[in-house]
């Protein structure tokens, strides 16, 4: 989702935010609603509720929970609902946070 790629600025609670998803980078597929349902600072969890295109809902949750000394483990879970689509949807998902995953691990080494 573009719109937020470059995003520098915190989060709020309550915020929307709108965007097109291109398919391949470059085909416009799309209008993606990301909206910031939750921000706990206590548990450390953030809630976003999302649709858009063929996925009626994509609601994630993000919880990070210290673990030790300089270690956190970080969590997605993701409900999906596309009608007919949705094994498709959810392959995509796996794959989509399996490739984050990896890229936030990356990011870590660099950063040590």
């Amino acid at each position: 989702m573009p719109v937020i790629g470059g995003r520098q600025d915190d989060w709020h609670e309550g915020e929307t935010v709108v965007g097109w998803v291109f398919l391949f980078g470059f085909l416009p597929f799309s209008r993606h609603h990301l909206h910031i349902a939750r921000i706990d600072d206590t548990t450390r969890i953030m809630s976003s509720r999302e649709h858009g295109g063929l996925i009626s809902v994509w609601n994630h949750d993000i919880e990070v929970v210290p673990i030790g000394q300089g270690a956190c483990r970080y969590t997605d879970r993701i409900e999906i609902e596309a009608g007919i689509v949705t094994s498709l949807v959810v392959l995509y998902a796996r794959w989509f946070y399996r490739m984050r995953q990896r890229r936030w691990r990356a990011l870590v080494k660099r950063m040590s």
